[in-house]
């Protein structure tokens, strides 16, 4: 087991243990017995859906590299994607299984390496977005404190995503860039630039690829929003009085937070984040930790129909 493993099973299970003494666990059981199953079903047919919204929009963000899935196929890569995250962190996991399916007994590796790139970037544009407006329309002054502390990273994250989607899509600026960068004096022995060079080269696929780029951050914008409506359905189950625009903004900043690779696949960092931002809207932290754990049961159910579909598969 690699060295990186280990620290995000550590930080998972520290997470985990502080999660056991911040809550209440009677209350905790109490409320795992109160939800409606009804909505915490809706909630996963949701969540099912949204698994087609990322296929047709690899299916779309594909189209340059010349590697081609079909629909169906990339519907199933996404659940085949969820099993093998539940073993590592969700965003690393999903991509290495996705690139390694998506390209056997294919050429274009590293290209496919500038479509989850591509599309990975459409994801964080969506996701900043929706923190930025939502933090920005909520109410209470915890909003209003937290916008302060995140302000700045988020329009770091938004700016830099607007400059390479610019970059794709100018070709002026596109043009001058690749100048200076084959410009730059290095040894013949270097290859330090070559490598820069052709890096930035594999991501020529997507200029003036304009529709691409529109048609991505379109369903990147309405995957958020069937991951938001997901979550609101599992806050009616737990019955959260909790409003639409807070839990917008809840929802989305753990999702960014789960985005990081410290844990092993999310485990305990979002049950705290969750219990955290709760406890700052003068919710129980327990309904929290609840949320958190009904998302990841959720993901159980999809990461089983992906091991069943590995397990069908021939490859």
């Amino acid at each position: 087991m690699s060295p990186k493993i280990i620290f995000q099973i550590i930080i998972s299970a520290v997470f985990f243990v502080y999660v056991i003494f911040k809550v209440d666990l009677s209350l905790l059981f109490q409320a795992i017995l109160s939800i409606k199953p009804e909505y915490y079903i809706l909630s996963f047919i949701v969540m099912f859906l949204n698994t087609f919204v990322l296929a047709k929009k690899y299916l779309i963000v594909m189209n340059p590299s010349g590697i081609y899935q079909s629909f169906f196929r990339l519907v199933k890569i996404n659940f085949i994607c969820r099993f093998y995250s539940m073993f590592l962190t969700s965003a690393i996991g999903q991509g290495v299984i996705r690139w390694h399916i998506s390209t056997k007994n294919q050429q274009g590796r590293l290209k496919f390496l500038a479509v989850m790139f591509f599309e990975r970037s459409t994801f964080l544009f969506a996701l900043c977005s929706v923190v930025a407006v939502s933090v920005i329309l909520a109410q209470p002054p915890t909003a209003r404190e937290i916008a302060r502390i995140i302000y700045i990273p988020l329009s770091i994250a938004l700016l830099g995503l607007a400059l390479y989607y610019f970059y794709l899509s100018y070709s002026p600026f596109f043009n001058w860039f690749n100048r200076i960068v084959t410009n730059i004096p290095h040894k013949k022995e270097s290859t330090l630039v070559d490598k820069l060079i052709d890096f930035i080269s594999i991501f020529s696929i997507y200029h003036k690829k304009t529709e691409i780029l529109i048609s991505s951050l379109f369903l990147s914008f309405v995957w958020q929003l069937f991951f938001l409506l997901r979550v609101h359905l599992l806050v009616v189950s737990a019955d959260v009085p909790l409003d639409f625009v807070d839990l917008s903004w809840i929802a989305s900043l753990v999702l960014l937070v789960q985005a990081l690779p410290i844990s092993l696949n999310g485990i305990g960092l979002r049950e705290t984040a969750y219990a955290f931002l709760f406890g700052t809207q003068g919710l129980p932290s327990e309904k929290g930790v609840l949320i958190g754990i009904l998302l990841f049961s959720q993901m159980l159910l999809i990461s089983a129909i992906g091991g069943i579909l590995q397990l069908m598969s021939k490859e």
